[in-house]
């Protein structure tokens, strides 16, 4: 059986304020332009509850040179 993550009222809330802030929009259709089949993927692993493949399909996308530029630029 995998292991859930950690999941706190906190980290919800943080990860909805990210994702609803401009930066956070930006980020996510940035993501979805460059690496759509992957982020396909990942919300199919997360909504079937696979973590462990989720973890190195978000790894995959984040150590992307693209991806890594672009959350620089969104760091100021």
């Amino acid at each position: 059986m995998q292991k859930q993550p950690d999941i706190n009222p906190q980290s919800i809330q943080e990860a909805a304020a990210l994702a609803n802030s401009e930066a956070g929009q930006q980020l996510l259709s940035a993501l979805n332009n460059k690496h759509s089949k992957e982020m396909e993927q990942a919300f199919a692993l997360a909504a079937s509850g696979d973590y462990e493949q989720l973890k190195k399909a978000l790894e995959g996308i984040l150590s992307s040179p693209e991806t890594k530029g672009l959350l620089d630029s969104l760091r100021g």
